[in-house]
């Protein structure tokens, strides 16, 4: 399994996931609880994207600590036996929602922090229906609690 630049964790519920909203940890509490064998383990804030424009710029922000606060951050990355999910965790999902998750699996796929058929899931107390259509055409895993 490729290498992802996050803490590994066990799936439950916590006291607080590293990066998460309190929003979002609300809905990934429910969640949990719903669902608890969904998943065995999972990365929270889970960096990815590259915004330096060249490798000065690089050593630049990893130096003054522009590196940890410019980069995209996941949600969730999830593993349940073999296979990977990335989440979006959204309150009052939208079509933000759905472009999230699937530019934050692009990124991690084209960095090779992924496997290719990761599947892409978003998390929301609330959607509307053509927001489920549209996830179902674009091949988003969608789950409401």
């Amino acid at each position: 399994m490729p290498e992802i630049p996050a803490v590994l964790m066990p799936y439950k519920l916590i006291h607080k996931y590293p990066g998460m909203r309190p929003n979002d940890e609300v809905i990934w509490d429910k969640f949990i609880e719903q669902r608890p064998g969904a998943f065995d383990s999972c990365f929270y804030n889970v960096p990815v994207g590259n915004p330096a424009r060249d490798n000065i710029q690089l050593e630049e922000m990893k130096h003054n600590g522009g590196w940890g606060v410019s980069t995209w951050r996941v949600d969730v990355v999830a593993i349940k036996d073999a296979k990977q999910y990335v989440i979006e965790i959204k309150p009052h999902a939208d079509t933000h929602a759905i472009g999230e998750v699937l530019a934050y699996r692009a990124l991690l796929i084209s960095e090779g922090k992924i496997a290719p058929d990761a599947i892409p899931l978003i998390i929301t107390d609330d959607a509307s229906m053509i927001l489920l259509q549209v996830c179902a055409l674009l091949g988003v895993d969608f789950q409401q609690v």
